[in-house]
C-alpha cells in the first residue's frame, strides 16, 4: 500500500462504525449544547459577572454545532462528516487549556494584589467543573511524562 493510500485510510473511520456515527454526533451535539445552556443558566443567576465566562459556552455551541452538522453530513452519506465530527471534538481541550490559562491568570492577579489566592474547590464549585479540572491535570502529567521517556529514548 502506498503512503497517499495510507493517509487516506487514516482520514476515514472504520467500516463497523459508519451506521453509528449520526447518533454519536447526535448524543455528542445535544450533550455539548445541554451542558453549555447548564453553564449559562449558571453563569446567568450567579453574583459578580466576568467577561472571560463566556468563553466556555460560546465554543461549547460552536462544537454543538459542528457535531450536529456533523451527523447531517453523515446522514447524507458524505465523507467530510469525519473531518467535522473530528473538528468539535478538538474543541475540547481548547475549552480545557483556556479554562487552565484563566486559573493561571487569576492566581496572578492575586499574587500581584496580594489577595488571598481562594483555593480550587472554590474557583470550582461544582463537580463538573473540579472533574474537568483534573482530567486536564492528568492529561498534562501525563503528556510530560512521555515527553520525558521519549527524549530519553
Amino acid at each position: 500500500m502506498s503512503n497517499n493510500d495510507e493517509e487516506k485510510s487514516k482520514d476515514q473511520p472504520p467500516k463497523w462504525l459508519l451506521p453509528i456515527l449520526p447518533f454519536i454526533s447526535l448524543a455528542l451535539g445535544g450533550a455539548s449544547l445541554w451542558f453549555s445552556w447548564f453553564r449559562y443558566t449558571r453563569m446567568v443567576n450567579q453574583f459578580g459577572f466576568q467577561w472571560y465566562n463566556w468563553i466556555q459556552p460560546v465554543l461549547l455551541v460552536l462544537a454543538g454545532i459542528l457535531f450536529f452538522y456533523a451527523a447531517l453530513l453523515f446522514i447524507i452519506g458524505k465523507p467530510s462528516g469525519w473531518a467535522i465530527l473530528i473538528n468539535g471534538i478538538s474543541v475540547i481541550p481548547v475549552i480545557l487549556f483556556i479554562n487552565l490559562v484563566i486559573l493561571i491568570g487569576r492566581g496572578i492577579v492575586h499574587l500581584i494584589k496580594g489577595a488571598e489566592m481562594p483555593s480550587i474547590s472554590a474557583l470550582y464549585s461544582s463537580s463538573i467543573d473540579k472533574s474537568l479540572l483534573t482530567a486536564a491535570v492528568i492529561i498534562i502529567v501525563i503528556s510530560i511524562v512521555k515527553g520525558l521517556i521519549n527524549k530519553k529514548v
